[in-house]
């Protein structure tokens, strides 16, 4: 049986963060199937690229396509990063989404006690 052990990773989302908005390293997105098969799920990689104590830290983020247009999903993280939302028209949502990787945005990122994790709740463009 292969040897599997804990990283620092494991255990690094675990300590809660101060809540606020954070700049944020975007790393990479992928999407999956819903659990229930009826949807599509587009999850983002993030890392806090702030001096300080949570330095690094790295967040995940799942944008539905149920929920493209509700507070915090994925039509206002694209705002983010242009004010000519109409290029996005008939794109692919996943095309889209990688266009912003290696890009900043800020994040707003408090603790979730139900999931008992990290968890970036809004967006803004960086100034």
């Amino acid at each position: 049986m292969p040897s599997v052990k804990f990283s620092k990773k494991d255990f690094q989302g675990k300590t809660p963060v101060v809540p606020k908005f954070y700049k944020l390293q975007v790393k990479n997105f992928t999407e999956k199937k819903s659990k229930d098969g009826d949807s599509t799920n587009f999850w983002g990689e993030f890392a806090i690229a702030e001096e300080g104590e949570f330095n690094s830290l790295e967040l995940r983020h799942c944008f539905s396509e149920k929920a493209l247009e509700y507070a915090g999903g994925a039509a206002d993280y694209m705002s983010c990063f242009t004010q000519n939302t109409e290029q996005l028209y008939d794109m692919e949502v996943l095309d889209a989404l990688k266009l912003t990787i290696d890009k900043q945005v800020m994040g707003y990122v408090e603790w979730d006690p139900e999931f008992r994790r990290n968890q970036i709740k809004d967006w803004r463009s960086v100034s």
